[in-house]
């Protein structure tokens, strides 16, 4: 075991189209193209942009939906507005320790709100800890409450991908987007043609890398006919592994190679 690295409004405008009559008979033409005029002008042709919501027109609720906890916010109060630079942060502090609930998109609560309109943001707590609190902020909107454990990123996941290499030296790499690597422990098995030297490393964000794989570490790999089966278990790598990951694979041989990866993520405490 190698320890390094730890979420309805549709806005429609309508033309207005305005008929005139002319009825030079009875003399009232200029009357009718001067009403339709002030009339036309008086109906904006576009919609104007919505003004930024105000304090007091939003709210921000922690709740239990579903069995599912989620950040709710809401439109509580005066005209359309529009929500925006609403960074959303989830905080969940469990037997006096404080951590951050991953999202992949902070602005996940901006965009136009209006009376009955809300967005809804389920987060997941992966900890047997029975009595939690999560703390959420967004921008002025604060919302504390206790929670319970529980959530779909709470249950095991598996990535997997495959890499073709031509018959040179190579590169390659791809992305994968891990579950919370503070609650999960993650796990790369390798499927590799036994005569190709390769380098297999990982990088979180712009972190260290994670030497996952290379010659040196073969050694205890599974020899399946003319191919090398390798599995390299991690514990938990802790925040700092919670951005998006890139997997870095270098051929060093020459030879055309299929390698194939299985990337475990599981629950520490299931």
């Amino acid at each position: 075991m190698r320890h390094i690295w730890t979420t309805l409004l549709i806005v429609a405008v309508a033309a207005v189209g305005i008929a005139a009559l002319v009825d030079a008979l009875t003399g009232r033409s200029r009357e009718t193209r001067s009403v339709l005029k002030s009339a036309t002008e008086q109906t904006p042709s576009t919609t104007a942009p919505l003004p930024v919501c105000k304090t007091g027109q939003l709210t921000l609720r922690l709740e239990l939906l579903g069995g599912t906890n989620v950040v709710a916010l809401r439109h509580v109060g005066g005209p359309p507005c529009q929500a925006s630079d609403l960074r959303l942060r989830v905080y969940i502090t469990a037997d006096g320790q404080r951590s951050e609930i991953p999202f992949g998109q902070e602005s996940v609560l901006d965009g136009e709100m209006s009376p009955g309109v809300e967005r809804l943001v389920p987060f997941s707590i992966c900890l047997a800890e029975p009595l939690l609190t999560a703390e959420a902020f967004a921008g002025p909107y604060t919302a504390k409450a206790e929670v319970r454990p529980g959530g779909e990123n709470c249950r095991g996941a598996i990535r997997e991908v495959a890499v073709n290499l031509g018959p040179g030296r190579a590169t390659k790499q791809f992305r994968v987007v891990p579950l919370d690597p503070v609650t999960h422990t993650v796990s790369f098995l390798i499927d590799v043609p036994r005569r190709t030297d390769i380098r297999v490393t990982a990088q979180a964000g712009h972190g260290p890398f994670l030497e996952v794989l290379d010659r040196a570490r073969r050694h205890d790999c599974r020899h399946i006919g003319g191919r090398d089966s390798c599995r390299v278990d991690y514990g938990l790598l802790g925040e700092a592994a919670r951005d998006q990951w890139t997997v870095f694979v270098h051929k060093r041989t020459q030879g055309r190679a299929h390698i194939s990866f299985a990337i475990s993520f599981v629950p520490a405490n299931g």
